[in-house]
């Protein structure tokens, strides 16, 4: 159980501290928005999902409980009982990788944070034993294995080789990158539909390096193609790159020009994509980069 575990709620501007050894007040009394642990103050987020998580925020390991919009006290502090301990090495290795400086770009290194679709997710990497006299482990993903803590927002990369950037990088793809097909594949047609374009998309949705492009609709091979670069941006930039897409194409051969043909390409976008002000934002300043 985590020592002098503390949360503070408010009601009419009057702030509670809740104790974790003492009675948990019921929501009409006022619902918690921080809890304190390990004397560092935790925002309770509330949101209209249905899951619970933690994240934390480098370069401190700064974090936020993430909770569904009616979820009680009492489970909220159950929650973070249940996880502490996890947390606390988490924000431990954190400290470490980010005291070392943060300016060598993503590494997929033990305590880094790597983003998937804007969601922080901390890495801790460790060795796999090797199988006898294991050759080319290096070579493919059949020697590495994926972990994956939710509810504390940890990714284990289990790799053979713990110095090979390469390895642990398309480890980590090996996980992330079908989460960005799957979503592309729902939320794209989804977008295409609200902007009113009738047009049979293709099949298969597939990620992968790509230097010109985010999102290509490739009609030859039945294939969207998703750049792995969006693997770290919230969905509305995926959306948003998609729509850029479909807008060349749904406007090629339109007779537009000039400003007019671009004019129509914004109005397209932003029908399909209504946080796209935000989400082109987000790409140029490679906000998650």
């Amino acid at each position: 159980m985590p020592e002098a575990l503390a949360g503070e709620g408010s009601e009419r501007d009057e702030r509670k501290v809740y104790s974790s050894e003492g009675e948990i007040p019921d929501d009409s009394e006022g619902r918690i928005d921080t809890i304190n642990f390990d004397g560092v103050t935790a925002r309770v987020e509330r949101t209209a999902g249905a899951e619970s998580y933690f994240t934390l925020t480098p370069p401190d390991a700064a974090p936020a409980i993430r909770v569904p919009r009616e979820m009680s006290n009492e489970d909220v502090i159950a929650f973070v009982k249940a996880n502490i301990a996890v947390v606390r090495d988490m924000r431990a290795e954190m400290v470490k990788r980010y005291g070392r400086g943060s300016s060598r770009g993503q590494r997929y290194e033990t305590g880094e944070v790597a983003y998937v679709l804007g969601r922080p997710f901390m890495l801790r990497v460790v060795p796999m034993a090797k199988r006898g006299q294991m050759r080319h482990a290096s070579r493919g993903r059949a020697s590495t294995r994926v972990s994956v803590n939710t509810a504390v927002g940890l990714v284990e990369l289990g790799v053979v080789h713990v110095g090979d950037f390469d390895q642990r990088k398309g480890t980590f793809l090996s996980w992330a990158a079908p989460i960005l097909a799957r979503n592309a594949a729902s939320l794209c047609p989804a977008a295409a539909k609200r902007a009113g374009v009738e047009t049979k998309l293709p099949a298969n949705w597939r990620v992968a390096p790509m230097r010109s492009h985010l999102i290509r609709i490739d009609r030859g091979q039945d294939t969207v193609w998703v750049a792995e670069d969006l693997v770290p941006y919230p969905a509305r930039c995926l959306v948003y790159a998609f729509m850029r897409a479909l807008a060349d194409e749904a406007l090629d051969g339109s007779g537009l020009a000039g400003e007019e043909l671009a004019q129509a390409k914004r109005d397209l976008i932003a029908a399909g994509c209504p946080e796209h002000e935000q989400a082109r934002a987000d790409l140029a300043e490679k906000r998650y980069a």
